[in-house]
């Protein structure tokens, strides 16, 4: 996910660009990195946000009437905001991934810990209890 944020924004990527990044990974790696419906939205609307400003960037460069400038600003509007959204969401994910990674490895090491010196990781384990505890 943070490849496809970096492609996002920088400023000379087009709809192609963005399309051969999202397609470097098969839809199984996505299921997995963006879990939930919300992510596979935001993605569809960002990759689908690149051709529309495209699009209509080439009519207001054919015609540049008032009616073509609004909707290419309006485009635009929608590409950023969904760039902001996704790279958003990004953020959070990896955030949230690392706070499990950094629990795992803590539960880990309590493990090897509690094999290793049983009595002194059960006393240490009782006074953070205790000091939770007063503190609370």
């Amino acid at each position: 996910m943070k490849d496809l944020e970096l492609v996002a924004w920088k400023p000379e990527t087009r709809s192609a660009d963005f399309h051969v990044a999202v397609s470097r990974y098969r839809i199984d790696h996505w299921r997995t990195v963006l879990p939930e419906l919300e992510g596979f939205i935001l993605l569809e609307q960002l990759e689908h946000s690149y051709p529309a400003v495209e699009q209509f960037g080439n009519e207001l460069a054919a015609n540049p009437s008032d009616i073509n400038e609004e909707r290419f600003r309006a485009a635009q509007r929608r590409w950023s905001d969904a760039r902001v959204a996704f790279a958003n969401y990004s953020r959070n994910a990896q955030s949230s991934g690392y706070t499990q990674m950094v629990l795992r490895e803590e539960r880990q090491q309590f493990r090897r810990d509690l094999l290793r010196h049983p009595f002194r990781t059960v006393h240490r384990l009782r006074l953070n209890a205790r000091e939770r505890k007063s503190a609370g």
